[in-house]
């Protein structure tokens, strides 16, 4: 019992001590027509996550990130969502190859595609994850002619997706919410 109160102390302490906490950030947006009707979207991504995190992710843990970029017509109902396009990208360290990975997943009415990156060092991984090229947003038969349309990105550390004993720590820990804010803009057609 004596031993128990100490370890708790500390892990409360690490559950609330902020002083690291940092983040991520959307920095850059550019949508374009491709020509043939469809819009196209680049994001530019800085990632300044929190030690604790990145000290998960050297010992192995894989980390999920979910970016949601929505589409939703101006002129629509509030109640009206719009059209939600989904990327999981799933990073993590291989210690025995010592190399990064990124699984990409990418989720569309047409179907999911998969892939696999890999990367010899981890500012080459977060590199790869802060220049998201060319993501299909929208189709021409999508989008109603003279509507304005608002499209929002944002990207977040999904903490359902860490390992089970490290969830409670992760839902308490401020260290562990990592999350960009939504970025809005305008789609011109």
């Amino acid at each position: 019992m004596r031993l128990l109160t100490p370890l708790l102390c500390l892990f409360i302490a690490g559950c609330f001590n902020a002083s690291d906490s940092k983040g991520i950030e959307i920095t850059a947006v550019h949508s374009w027509n491709q020509g043939d009707g469809g819009y196209l979207t680049d994001l530019d991504i800085s990632y300044t996550l929190s030690d604790v995190v990145i000290e998960a992710l050297d010992q192995g843990v894989p980390l999920v990130f979910i970016m949601k970029i929505d589409i939703r017509d101006r002129q629509a109902s509030w109640f009206d969502r719009g059209k939600q396009v989904k990327r999981i990208f799933r990073a993590r360290y291989r210690p025995l190859s010592n190399i990064y990975e990124v699984e990409t997943f990418a989720s569309s009415s047409a179907g999911s595609t998969n892939g696999l990156e890999r990367f010899v060092t981890k500012h080459a991984l977060f590199g790869y994850l802060g220049k998201i090229r060319e993501i299909p947003v929208a189709g021409s038969s999508e989008l109603l002619p003279g509507h304005d349309y608002v499209i929002a990105a944002n990207i977040n550390l999904d903490i359902e997706s860490l390992p089970l004993p490290m969830r409670p720590r992760a839902y308490l820990s401020s260290q562990w919410q990592q999350q960009s804010g939504w970025s809005e803009w305008s789609l011109n057609q």
